[in-house]
C-alpha cells in the first residue's frame, strides 16, 4: 500500500486477482524528470509524488484500492468531520483517464462508527442509469517486432523518400502512444461540495486490445515496456453517484500522487529493481559428465576417424614431453656455472672443426700430440692407389 506523509490517511494500492500486489522500489533512484513547463510547479509535484513499481503478468485482471482513514478527519465546532467537502481522484493509465467516485464529507457524517471509506476501482464504467457497463482492467503484453512497412522503390530499386518519410512518421506515432504505457497514476484533489449528475466520458477505445499491432522496437528506444493494460468485455453494473466537482488549489497542485510503474519480472530485473540471478558456476560433477560425454562422442567416430584422433593426441602427448625436458635441462642448477671454461672450449673446437675439417694425417698427428708421444707420419696411400697412378702415366 503506497502513502504519503503529506496526507496521513489517504494511501493507493493495486489489487492483483482481489490480493494487494507487492510494492518494489528503485534502490538507486534517478532524478525524475520535469512534470511542468513551470519549475515551481514540477518541484511540487515531484515532492508529492510516491512511486512504486510492481510486477504483472499477461491476461491477469486487476483494480485500483483507494482508502480514505480517520486520521483525514479534523475536529469542527466539536464534530469530527472531513476537511474538504468532498476528496476526488483522478485516475489515468496508460495515459487514459478513468472516472471514479469521490469520497464525500457527508459519507462520513452518515457513517459515525465507520473510520475508513474504501472503493475499489474495477474497470472503466461507461453509459446511464440501468444501461451503465463495465470493462474491468487486465494486463495485456506488448507485442514487438523488426517489421517495416511496405517500402516504395524508384525505377533502380532505392527506396522512395516517401516511403522512409512514413516510416519515421509511422515510428514516431507509436512512440507517442508508448510513452504513457506501464503506468497507473493517481492524483488526490482536494474539491468543493459541487453538482450531482452528469455524463462520464467514454475512453474504453484507447486502451490495448488483443488485436493491437504490433509496435517497432525503434519506438521504445531501449526502454522495458512489455506490458499494457486492456479491457475485458463489458457487463452490466450500477452506476454510482457522478459529480461535477471543481478542484480548491487547481489542476497542477494536486493532495498526492500515487504512481505505480508495472512491467513484468523480467522487464523489472532489466531495470535493476529485482536483482538478477547469479549463473551458476561449473561444478567438479559438470566437468565429469563433460568429459564422459566427449567420451560418448569419440565411442560414435568410425575406425578411422578414431585413428586419426589417437595419433593426434600420441603427437600432442610427444610434444609436451619434448618441452618439458628441454624446460628442466635449461632450469638445472650450476649446469652454466662449473667447468664453464671446458663447456666453451668443445663448443669452440667443434665449431672451428666443422667449418675447417682437418685432413686425415693431420688428425692422426693431433691425436698423437694428445697422447704426449712424438709425432709421426703416416703414410694413407696405399700401394693398389700407386699402381694405378704408374698405368696411367703408362697410357699417356
Amino acid at each position: 500500500m503506497a502513502i504519503t506523509p503529506l496526507v496521513p490517511g489517504l494511501s493507493a494500492s493495486i489489487l492483483i486477482n482481489g490480493v494487494p500486489a507487492p510494492e518494489l522500489t528503485d534502490p538507486e533512484p534517478q532524478i525524475p524528470s520535469p512534470t511542468h513547463p513551470n519549475p515551481k510547479v514540477s518541484a511540487y509535484q515531484q515532492a508529492h509524488t510516491v512511486t512504486s513499481y510492481i510486477k504483472c503478468t499477461a491476461n491477469t485482471r486487476f483494480s485500483i484500492l483507494l482508502t480514505v482513514e480517520e486520521p483525514i478527519r479534523t475536529e469542527f465546532a466539536g464534530i469530527r468531520r472531513m476537511k474538504w467537502a468532498k476528496l476526488g481522484f483522478e485516475i489515468t493509465i496508460d495515459g487514459n483517464k478513468v472516472p471514479t467516485e469521490k469520497c464525500t464529507r457527508p459519507w462520513f457524517n452518515k457513517n459515525p462508527q465507520k473510520e475508513t471509506w474504501k472503493c475499489i476501482v474495477k474497470g472503466v464504467k461507461v453509459g446511464k442509469g440501468k444501461s451503465c457497463f463495465i470493462r474491468e482492467f487486465e494486463f495485456l503484453k506488448v507485442e514487438t517486432s523488426e517489421f517495416f512497412l511496405p517500402e516504395k522503390k524508384d525505377e533502380i530499386g532505392n527506396r522512395s523518400v516517401d516511403s522512409e518519410r512514413i516510416e519515421k512518421a509511422e515510428i514516431e506515432r507509436m512512440r507517442q502512444c508508448m510513452q504513457d504505457i506501464g503506468i497507473i497514476e493517481i492524483k488526490a484533489y482536494a474539491e468543493n461540495y459541487g453538482k450531482k449528475g452528469g455524463d462520464m466520458e467514454d475512453t474504453t477505445e484507447d486502451f490495448l486490445d488483443e488485436d493491437q499491432e504490433e509496435i517497432h522496437e525503434k519506438a521504445l528506444k531501449g526502454e522495458a515496456k512489455d506490458h499494457g493494460t486492456g479491457l475485458r468485455r463489458a457487463r452490466k453494473v450500477a452506476r454510482g453517484e457522478f459529480w461535477r466537482t471543481e478542484k480548491i488549489d487547481g489542476e497542477d497542485y494536486p493532495l498526492a500522487i500515487f504512481k505505480f510503474i508495472y512491467r513484468s519480472e523480467e522487464a523489472l530485473k532489466q531495470m535493476l529493481i529485482i536483482p538478477r540471478t547469479p549463473s551458476p558456476s561449473p561444478s567438479p560433477e559438470s566437468d565429469e559428465e563433460g568429459e564422459e560425454q566427449e567420451d560418448e562422442e569419440v565411442d560414435e567416430l568410425t575406425p578411422a576417424q578414431k585413428r586419426v584422433i589417437q595419433s593426434l593426441r600420441k603427437e600432442m602427448l610427444k610434444g609436451n614431453r619434448t618441452r618439458n625436458v628441454a624446460s628442466s635441462s635449461r632450469s638445472t642448477p650450476g649446469r652454466g656455472t662449473l667447468g664453464g671454461n671446458r663447456v666453451s672450449k668443445v663448443k669452440k673446437e667443434q665449431t672451428s672443426d666443422k667449418l675447417n675439417p682437418p685432413r686425415k694425417s693431420q688428425q692422426s698427428t693431433r691425436r698423437r700430440k694428445e697422447r704426449g708421444g712424438k709425432a709421426v707420419v703416416i703414410d694413407l696411400v696405399t700401394d693398389s692407389e700407386n699402381e694405378d697412378d704408374e698405368s696411367l702415366f703408362a697410357q699417356q
